[in-house]
């Protein structure tokens, strides 16, 4: 600590140092523990994200219309109460994100001088009870719509802070008493919101506007009212940081929720989660990395609290003032420690996992080494069979090395094998996240690796082969590698696509480049039935030929979720129960599941306590459950045999669930992304049964809610009907033949160029009359929830985002399925 503790005071002798358990107003960092209780209390099922404001604060209302109708109105037009637009539920998310384009501060700050400024004229008074506030959101027209982009709003956090109370049963003036209750006490923390004859002698009080140090925040406490110490704050974030730790006040499943963006400015720096504000620093390796921050600023009081929770360390500046960028400062530690904690986060993934590592036999040995902050694999032979050979023939051909991803869980990685995307650069992490849990061997998934032993006593599992090698050698360090450059095309689509479909792998292709009012460009190649060896048989594809669309079906899975969220049939963060009766997941990792094979006990009778997997999760592929389930078991693995790849679908959905039951997820939810077709399956169940219906009856309620209200041709099946219009490969009609049953929902659906431009027209206009969403789902649907270390591509539900730069070098995102 640095200064002096009374700055206000003109003798030295009184002036005193701050030091640890000096209490400051942290301002705007109180927006954090506003949404810690409401976490708490979302753990303790009192309260959802997605609640309206309205369940919570009675009276709680807004404006619906723009600036135009209001100020017409104010000139002798309607008053508030007669206003008739149909408008949506603002929810706590919102507010939490500030996402609800509430103004900043209500009432507002009103200038009479303006354009010119008079500085008393600017001072906000606070109001001392809820009522203007309400008043005001009631009254004056929200800055943007909801879900347009982040406007930072106190009274927003004001109306949360109403919220929480009364979910914890209380009134807004026991938020105080509540976060006292749930955070400072159990955390034995001396944060409060007002200052008493008890802590008075250790409140820092800036040389200059002193009086907001003694301010009563009243109904503002939620939003900047907290005062707090750095003891206080290394305490708080110690469990943020660990959130595994015996005084923690959330799970670590809570907190991987927690810490998600849920916008990205253009600048593609900055971001906004709940109430983070995210900002990307480089490690020193030059990955981009996620700084979780929250700032707070009055005219003389400053604080930032920040943290990664990938290296696991923050920075906490407090600090009285003229000067107010913390921010600035906290990024200079940050710079300063960043190399040392890059170094011990490498030499410790070294020492563990880095290495040459053998079997007793001989037959097995790998090579792992650490390069530019992530976990390689360059060598794998097992029971003497080149892995790397193996894969790179039928199933993935790639380079010559693969990563190595943490589950989360001790000592449990998986490699990320990927698949080749040649010439693709813009795929980034994408083709490595998409393949997790390809094919399983001896009861246990090929890119499973357990380790395990002492320092010097390292071992390497891999279940799939009943294999354990041990570390004959240290770890390696490897040269680095360059990325690709990013190709310039300016040719006319036209030309590149006719020599593409020139090409001898390519059969057919059909491209639209669409805009709201319609395609700017439309046009179909090759063949349709290129397995006919008939010239005259083969045909040629059209705007309304149906190709298998495959995973692009669980864009339409999410499209009926969000019809019947509209709907108020379902929520986002439903438990999957509530729909699929006897679903339910196996807790624990693979280390305690396949001992418990060899002997333990039964799915139905293993412990463990376990989240519920919510609809969100599936929906954005975080729930952790495995690619394809039940999975395709290869007996003469780590040799393939073709025939064993082929997978037979399940007709039934009870063998997936009793997968799903019975084997560990690849990752705890809510860790990274784990692509899962069998995810999306059960997504879709769950919304046949929101719906209605059961299983067999989503195709059904596709066509009742999506396919005839756009009029699409759409289909699950070949039929008579559509026959002659589907687009049938060279290597045979098995895949399009295939009838999907209970995998409908990942990848069955049949879809014309036609059908996708209609639908993709009303998703670049939403307010269009055939919309089947509002503007605002759509806004609410078209969000990032999950970006990866390359700082290239991100997922949402279930979109595959890559940011593109457009003609002036700004990255765009682009969402893709």
């Amino acid at each position: 600590t640095y200064g002096v503790l009374r700055a206000n005071e003109t003798d030295p002798r009184k002036r005193g140092k701050p030091d640890e358990d000096s209490l400051y107003r942290i301002a705007s960092v109180s927006k954090m523990f506003n949404v810690y209780e409401m976490m708490i209390l979302k753990e303790r099922g009192l309260l959802n994200w997605d609640d309206p404001v309205e369940k919570y604060v009675k009276n709680f209302t807004y404006n619906s219309d723009g600036w135009e109708e209001y100020l017409s109105e104010s000139q002798g037009g309607s008053a508030p109460e007669e206003r008739t637009r149909k408008k949506d539920s603002i929810t706590l998310r919102q507010l939490a994100t500030h996402m609800a384009g509430i103004g900043r501060d209500y009432p507002p700050i009103m200038v009479p001088s303006w354009p010119k400024l008079v500085p008393q004229e600017t001072v906000h008074h606070l109001p001392n009870s809820t009522e203007p506030i309400l008043e005001t959101i009631k009254e004056l027209p929200l800055v943007a719509p909801p879900y347009t982009y982040p406007i930072y709003s106190n009274t927003g956090f004001n109306v949360l802070g109403m919220a929480v109370a009364a979910a914890a049963g209380g009134k807004p003036e026991d938020y105080p008493d509540i976060l006292h209750r749930d955070i400072f006490e159990p955390l034995g923390l001396s944060s409060a919101f007002n200052i008493t004859e008890k802590t008075a002698d250790k409140v820092v009080v800036p040389a200059s506007s002193s009086y907001e140090t003694d301010l009563a925040f009243g109904p503002y406490n939620p939003a900047a009212g907290q005062l707090a110490s750095l003891k206080d704050l290394t305490k708080v974030m110690q469990t943020f940081l660990n959130p595994s730790r015996k005084e923690s006040l959330l799970s670590p499943n809570a907190m991987r929720e927690w810490l998600r963006p849920l916008h990205g400015f253009p600048d593609d720096l900055t971001e906004v989660g709940a109430p983070w504000e995210i900002v990307k620093v480089p490690d020193t390796n030059g990955n981009p990395r996620r700084w979780y921050s929250k700032s707070g600023d009055l005219l003389t009081t400053h604080s930032n609290f920040i943290f990664d929770p990938t290296t696991s360390f923050g920075v906490i500046v407090l600090m009285t003032g003229t000067d107010y960028n913390t921010l600035n400062i906290a990024v200079n530690a940050i710079q300063i420690f960043q190399r040392a904690f890059d170094q011990l986060l490498e030499q410790t993934t070294m020492e563990l996992y880095g290495g040459y590592w053998k079997s007793d036999d001989g037959k097995s040995e790998m090579i792992t080494y650490v390069e530019k902050g992530s976990l390689w694999l360059s060598r794998w032979f097992l029971n003497g069979t080149d892995i790397f050979e193996t894969l790179e023939g039928p199933l993935y051909p790639r380079g010559r090395r693969y990563g190595i991803w943490s589950t989360g869980r001790d000592e449990e990685f998986r490699v990320a094998i990927g698949r080749a995307l040649p010439g693709d650069v813009f795929a980034g992490c994408f083709p490595m996240w998409a393949t997790f849990d390809p094919i399983f061997a001896k009861g246990a998934p090929v890119d499973l690796m357990l380790f395990g032993g002492g320092p010097d006593e390292r071992v390497a599992k891999v279940p799939s082969v009943d294999v354990v090698m041990k570390r004959n050698r240290p770890p390696l360090l490897a040269s680095t590698t360059e990325c690709p450059a990013v190709p310039h095309c300016g040719a006319h689509p036209d030309a590149a696509l006719t020599l593409r479909a020139a090409a001898p792998d390519m059969d057919s292709i059909s491209v639209a480049v669409v805009t709201p009012s319609g395609p700017v460009f439309s046009k179909t190649y090759g063949a349709l039935r290129a397995n006919e060896t008939d010239p005259r048989k083969r045909g040629k594809p059209d705007e309304d030929s149906l190709y298998r669309i495959a995973s692009i079906s669980k864009m339409f899975n999410v499209y009926e979720m969000m019809i019947l969220k509209e709907r108020r049939l379902l929520n986002w963060d439903d438990p999957v129960e509530k729909y699929v009766k006897n679903f339910t997941y196996y807790p624990n990792g693979w280390e305690e599941y396949l001992s418990q094979s060899q002997g333990g006990s039964a799915p139905e009778e293993r412990g463990g306590e376990k989240d519920p997997i919510t609809l969100r999760q599936l929906a954005t592929h975080m729930a952790g459950i495995g690619r394809d389930y039940p999975p395709i078991a290869i007996p003469s693995w780590p040799k393939i045999d073709p025939r064993e790849i082929m997978r037979d679908l399940p007709n039934s959905t009870e063998p997936i669930l009793e997968s799903i039951k019975e084997l560990p997820l690849v990752a705890p939810p809510y860790t990274y992304p784990i692509y899962s077709n069998t995810g999306f399956n059960v997504l879709g169940w769950a919304i046949a049964a929101a719906a209605g219906g059961k299983p067999e009856d989503y195709p059904d309620i596709l066509h009742r809610d999506i396919f005839e209200p756009l009029g699409l041709s759409s289909a699950f099946n070949v039929t008579e009907k559509n026959a002659g219009k589907v687009a049938v490969s060279a290597l045979g009609s098995s895949e399009t033949d295939l009838a999907l049953g209970p995998n409908n929902p990942a990848g069955g659906q049949f879809s014309s160029l036609n059908d996708l431009t209609k639908v993709m027209q009303t998703f670049l206009d939403p307010s269009r009359k055939e919309s089947l969403l509002s503007p605002y789902t759509m806004r609410e649907w078209l969000r990032p929830l999950h970006g990866f270390p390359d700082d290239l591509t991100e997922v949402g539900a279930p979109w595959e985002i890559v940011k593109v730069p457009d003609t002036n070098g700004n990255p765009r995102r682009w969402y893709s399925k």
